[in-house]
């Protein structure tokens, strides 16, 4: 079931954290870098986030979590995640599904993944985005920019 996350509630942000955090290690491995911010949040810094999330919950654990914002009509998915006990169970298809079928007045979407992250830019063009372009943000570490346009 997915539902609206109150991340003010130090207890749901500390929930968040402890998928969020197992979820970038695996991505730090496949891309080789450390160098992911969200990486070094805390629940103070989830709980001082603007970003909508959503969870999805597998009886009472959350299993994943998205999040974005929407600015100047552009729909910016910040993370994706989902905990490692829950991979190759479609959560992450789920989550990005009932983001894109939100009744959200936009222009398109965007993301942000690492360049070697492979899997995530999979799931992300099976969902109709496309790669616009990558950026180096630190040594060894390039994001890859997809964008997805509303019709």
């Amino acid at each position: 079931m997915i539902q609206k996350l109150d991340i003010h509630n130090p207890e749901i942000a500390q929930k968040l954290l402890d998928i969020q955090i197992p979820a970038y290690q695996v991505e730090a491995t496949i891309i080789g870098s450390t160098e992911i911010p969200h990486l070094q949040d805390t629940v103070e810094k989830i709980q001082s986030s603007n970003e909508m999330f959503f969870g999805y919950w597998e009886e009472k654990s959350l299993a994943g979590a998205i999040s974005f914002l929407i600015e100047s009509n552009v729909v910016d998915i910040h993370r994706l995640v989902v905990s490692p006990a829950y991979f190759r169970q479609g959560i992450g298809a789920k989550l990005l599904s009932f983001l894109l079928a939100k009744p959200i007045r936009t222009t398109k979407y965007i993301v942000h993944t690492g360049a070697k992250n492979i899997p995530a830019k999979r799931l992300y063009e099976k969902f109709g985005f496309k790669e616009i372009g990558q950026m180096e943000v630190a040594p060894n570490l390039s994001l890859s920019r997809l964008e997805k346009e509303v019709d």
